[in-house]
């Protein structure tokens, strides 16, 4: 979309200055000759040639504007099929696949090419009614001069001149069509490039923002209400103090609003009601930039560049030295991985989406990031989740120095990587159910201390669906999770 839009501007523009303008300039020099060397009839022929012309050429090149929008709708919907083909190959291969994807693309073609068709159609049409008007046009002024031929007022050169003079004129209006159809689907295919230029940041700075000075860390979420959809809160009036320096972990079904909590500290959404703050300051009132600058996120789910390794974990401080790089993937405990499996190590290419690598190996990527980072608050959400035991332990290491004195939030669904943390939150259906310690929690029994009675004899936790029910366990137990959890529990 972006570069058909970009090429589309350039190309606009080339066509105005360099064809329309002198096509313009050549019409009217033809078209004052014609009325003053010739008749007063003919001008009025020409004229009228003119006048057909123009308006036919702009009612027929909107009719095939929107069959051109057509054919782009369908060029998108083909794109996005072989992306997803590609992107996706590994379950299109596990479910064999094969042919029904197959079929999907055979059929985005088959809708491409009718609309492809009917948009071709549609241009050989409009050239075919512009030489109508112009035979038209030209024979009718033929016809007058052959009359005034035969009457003595006019020569056979006139009658010539008048030939070469229409032909003048036919050829920059036959390049108007074809620029002005140009120009049409120049402008289609910038359609969608101008209405993302257009669209505004749901999220952005307050005239007056000023940047984040973060000391000592402190993180507090005052009375928050929050939800993707207008009336459907997935995060209901919680409140939570962080001191600076402090580890908190949050826990809770999938969908309980864990990960959501993050996102609306580095503020990828704004808050409905209430306020998050970081050292006493709303969020609302810093720049994006110093606020995001003060925080490192160790996502689940990774993002990579299509570049080197080096380059993916420099990502976390673009200033940081190939030493200071190495030194932060010692620590995320993927240098040594780096050096062995890959002939070019740091200098490996990873590929789109970083498809080179494992998924505990981009986990270990982005926790280099976020040690080179070095920020004052950390947010480990599910950041452990694709590691091995023995790995992980190795990395938990690394983050127990990395921790301190620093604000860190942890969202997890393993209990075990969350003992150590200096308060537990449980959460469920987008509310705080309990805070405390991991041994006040277990002690104080309730949705944490079930929650971990059933990790730790194998039971495995499925999602909850939007009434808090659970779907069994390993043993076909159907107990409902938010049931077991109290009031509160401090």
């Amino acid at each position: 979309m972006v570069n058909r839009g970009s090429r589309a501007m350039q190309g606009m523009l080339s066509t105005v200055l360099f064809s329309i303008c002198p096509q313009l300039i050549d019409v009217l020099v033809s078209s004052t000759y014609l009325a003053q060397a010739l008749e007063p009839t003919i001008a009025v022929i020409m004229f009228c040639t003119v006048a057909s012309y123009m308006p036919i050429t702009v009612i027929v090149t909107e009719w095939r504007g929107r069959l051109r929008r057509e054919v782009n709708k369908t060029e998108q919907a083909l794109g996005a099929k072989i992306t997803d083909a590609f992107i996706n190959y590994e379950a299109v291969k596990l479910f064999s696949n094969m042919d029904y994807e197959s079929g999907r693309y055979d059929g985005a073609i088959g809708d491409y090419l009718r609309a492809d068709w009917h948009a071709t159609m549609a241009y050989n049409a409009l050239n075919a009614i512009q030489s109508m008007v112009m035979f038209a046009g030209t024979a009718s002024g033929l016809l007058v001069c052959l009359g005034a031929v035969s009457r003595g007022e006019m020569s056979v050169g006139d009658t010539v001149l008048y030939l070469a003079l229409m032909a003048q004129l036919y050829q920059p209006l036959a390049f108007f069509g074809m620029n002005y159809r140009v120009i049409q689907q120049y402008m289609i295919d910038m359609e969608n490039l101008l209405n993302l230029l257009e669209k505004q940041p749901k999220v952005s700075d307050a005239p007056d923002a000023q940047e984040l000075l973060v000391s000592e860390g402190k993180v507090e979420y005052d009375n928050v209400t929050f939800g993707y959809t207008p009336g459907n809160p997935v995060i209901k009036n919680v409140s939570i103090s962080i001191p600076g320096g402090h580890t908190i972990a949050f826990v809770g079904a999938t969908g309980s609003g864990k990960s959501t909590l993050t996102r609306l500290l580095f503020r990828f959404y704004d808050v409905d009601s209430g306020a998050v703050r970081v050292d006493g300051v709303d969020v609302r009132s810093v720049t994006q930039a110093s606020l995001r600058r003060a925080i490192a996120v160790v996502p689940q789910d990774t993002v990579l560049f299509h570049d080197t390794i080096m380059n993916n974990i420099r990502y976390g401080n673009v200033a940081a030295s190939d030493e200071e790089v190495i030194a932060a993937a010692k620590s995320a405990c993927i240098h040594e991985a780096i050096t062995t499996r890959f002939p070019g190590g740091y200098d490996t290419v990873v590929g789109e989406r970083g498809l080179r690598l494992s998924g505990g190996e981009k986990q270990r990527v982005a926790f280099a990031r976020a040690i080179l980072k070095n920020p004052k608050i950390l947010v480990l959400d599910e950041a452990t989740s694709a590691l091995d035991s023995i790995t992980e332990k190795a990395i938990q290491d690394a983050l127990d120095m990395l921790r301190v004195d620093r604000t860190t939030l942890i969202v997890a669904h393993r209990l075990s990587t969350v003992a150590s943390a200096h308060a537990v939150v449980a959460m469920a259906l987008g509310e705080v159910k309990q805070t405390g310690t991991h041994q006040e929690l277990l002690v104080g029994g309730g949705l944490y201390a079930d929650l971990w009675a059933r990790q730790q004899a194998g039971f495995f936790e499925v999602d909850a669906s939007a009434n808090g029910s659970r779907q069994g366990s390993k043993h076909g137990s159907g107990a409902n999770l938010q049931a077991l959890a109290p009031p509160s529990s401090k």
